[in-house]
């Protein structure tokens, strides 16, 4: 990343998370105290977590999950989250990139339930600055999973009504034009 790169990211990630201009705290290190600074680290110490990233990179559906920069703007929308919280989740990232994200970690046969607690409605990628389309992994992540199993079990009456309407083709534009990008 280039300097010239950091007022932007950090713009877009503020005004998307809380609406604020500018976050309360930001700490940017360049490296280790040189002989006339005042304060800064005498030691730097990188350390750099795959988990599972490099295979997400290496999928061209997945790939496209690590644009996401975690600005939280998915989660203030998501009337799902919003009415069950974060800890329903039981997962480190909660909420619509959470469902998403999880199973890509941790794989389908633990986390792929989560994709099930999602209206479908569209919310997340119309505030979502890089414009995750996220409703392209819920119905990929329901299919397979369906596939699967050969059953489809829907605890929620009011997602199971809007699942069935994209199933039956009566869903909105916004569908289509996902269902369309996916095949």
């Amino acid at each position: 990343m280039r300097f010239e790169d950091v007022p932007p990211l950090l713009s877009l990630l503020t005004r998307s998370a809380t609406g604020q201009a500018i976050t309360t705290y930001f700490n940017m290190i360049s490296g280790i105290r040189q002989a006339e600074e005042k304060d800064g680290p005498h030691e730097v110490h990188l350390i750099l977590l795959d988990n599972g990233r490099s295979q997400m990179h290496a999928d061209d559906l997945l790939q496209e999950t690590l644009l996401c920069i975690r600005c939280g703007a998915c989660m203030n929308h998501c009337p799902v989250y919003s009415r069950i919280g974060g800890h329903a989740y039981d997962t480190t990232y909660p909420g619509p990139i959470g469902k998403i994200l999880t199973p890509q970690m941790k794989g389908l046969h633990e986390a792929g339930h989560l994709a099930d607690a999602s209206s479908l409605c569209g919310a997340c990628v119309e505030v979502c600055p890089v414009k995750f389309r996220s409703q392209i992994f819920c119905c990929v992540y329901v299919t397979i999973r369906w596939k699967k199993n050969k059953q489809f079990h829907l605890q929620n009456p009011a997602v199971g009504k809007q699942k069935r309407k994209v199933w039956s083709g009566k869903a909105g534009p916004w569908f289509f034009q996902i269902r369309n990008s996916i095949v």
